[in-house]
């Protein structure tokens, strides 16, 4: 997995297949951006297949950005993942921008 090199701090840019076999790295590579200082971005712009435990780790991500009382926003989100997302029902939890 590799990060985007951006103007935007802290943004982690999602691989284009999210299968079974990308959730651990995944998981690890999310784990290293929640100790970000600041507002949280992932850009899934890139993403063409997203697994159901691909979007578990995103989930689980997501509430635990949340919990903790940050910022988390996903940049150009792609038709896939938005499908794969709103298909489980968590578009809400995990696509909806709070502070």
């Amino acid at each position: 997995m590799t990060e985007k090199s951006t103007a935007v701090e802290n943004c982690y840019c999602l691989e284009p297949v999210l299968d079974l076999r990308a959730a651990a790295a995944l998981k690890e590579k999310l784990v290293q951006l929640l100790h970000a200082k600041g507002p949280l971005h992932i850009d899934a712009s890139r993403v063409t297949r997203a697994s159901t435990a691909c979007i578990q780790v995103i989930l689980a991500f997501a509430l635990e950005v949340r919990r903790a009382g940050r910022h988390l926003s996903f940049r150009q989100a792609s038709p896939a993942i938005v499908a794969a997302i709103s298909t489980l029902g968590l578009g809400s939890i995990i696509l909806e921008e709070k502070n």
